[in-house]
């Protein structure tokens, strides 16, 4: 196998990996970095790496220098923007997106990060105009479930039911759908108040022995929909526990609807310290001090993230201010 052939270095590296020696793996691909074909996508491989041991720091810079050496690169760039989401670096996260979107502002991958940027943020209407972007291009992917399902998603996450349904049924309507049709067609049901509905799409994908964040996040969301609020709670506080941001978002909302709003302010505050710019987990945590009665604290939290589109925090501020 040639020495500079990525798929043969690729294969090497995972029998390293899969040996327990992650240098000898990292050493392929650094090796491969300094070539003219195999750079941009060794580059990557690296930042995978980092990613699979939790070194995200050293992702993100592995990231950062192959952007640095490929700016023309879509695909440095989208792997780049999801790191900055999951990490909840949303100022950059927001910046990027925006790049991005200048250069391919009809690929549904891109639409796709821009729109999640824009909703955790709180640009509800830029979200929504970039959801409907997207769905003016679903007539080229009636054939693709998992595009199908992932804009469904997006639209069920945008309130657009209806929109959402349509994209769904038909992503699973095939013989094997994608887990992600089958998760988030479950969530429309849950939307719709269909919870057995949802609990069978749930064992499908039990079933099937899918173990991911998703099925374990919509366990609980189960859970809460069958009123069994302590089980749901307990649930949600294993993946907070794990690092999950939805899973903690979800601890925290199910101990508000359990009263513990204290408890439910401590883990959004703890959130906040390690990811200040994440918008989304602020309108959780001024919710939250609303329904403890600390309104100063909330109007504080809310006046941070203005100005924005955001209802929520526009409504609540509005309240406070007639108060």
């Amino acid at each position: 196998m040639a020495p500079d052939y990525f798929p043969a270095v690729q294969l090497l590296a995972r029998l390293a990996e899969q040996e327990f020696d992650i240098e000898a793996s990292k050493a392929l691909f650094i090796k491969l970095t300094l070539t003219e074909d195999g750079s941009e996508p060794a580059a990557l491989a690296l930042a995978d790496i980092a990613v699979r041991q939790g070194d995200m720091g050293g992702a993100l810079a592995q990231l950062q220098a192959a952007l640095n050496k490929y700016p023309e690169s879509i695909g440095v760039r989208l792997r780049h923007l999801r790191l900055l989401i999951a990490q909840g670096r949303l100022v950059e996260a927001e910046s990027a997106a925006e790049t991005v979107y200048e250069m391919a502002p009809e690929m549904p991958n891109v639409l796709l990060l821009k729109a999640d940027v824009d909703f955790r943020t709180g640009d509800t209407r830029a979200a929504q105009a970039t959801a409907a972007q997207l769905q003016g291009l679903m007539d080229q992917y009636k054939g693709n479930p998992a595009m199908l399902a992932t804009v469904g998603a997006l639209q069920l996450r945008l309130g657009n039911l209806t929109l959402a349904r349509t994209n769904l049924e038909l992503a699973v309507a095939g013989p094997r759908p994608p887990n992600l049709a089958l998760v988030t067609m479950a969530r429309l049901e849950l939307a719709e108040g269909d919870t057995r509905a949802a609990q069978r799409r749930l064992d499908q994908l039990v079933g099937r022995g899918v173990d991911s964040e998703e099925l374990h996040l919509l366990q609980g969301d189960v859970l809460v929909a069958s009123k069994r609020t302590e089980d749901a709670v307990a649930h949600f506080k294993q993946l907070a526990e794990q690092g999950s941001r939805a899973g903690t978002s979800r601890y925290a909302l199910a101990l508000s609807r359990q009263g513990d709003h204290q408890q439910a302010q401590k883990i959004l505050a703890d959130w906040l310290r390690q990811y200040p710019d994440d918008r989304g987990m602020r309108v959780l945590l001024a919710n939250a001090q609303i329904q403890a009665g600390n309104e100063d604290s909330a109007k504080a939290e809310y006046e941070a993230m203005l100005p924005t589109d955001n209802p929520v925090v526009l409504n609540n501020l509005a309240l406070i201010y007639l108060a």
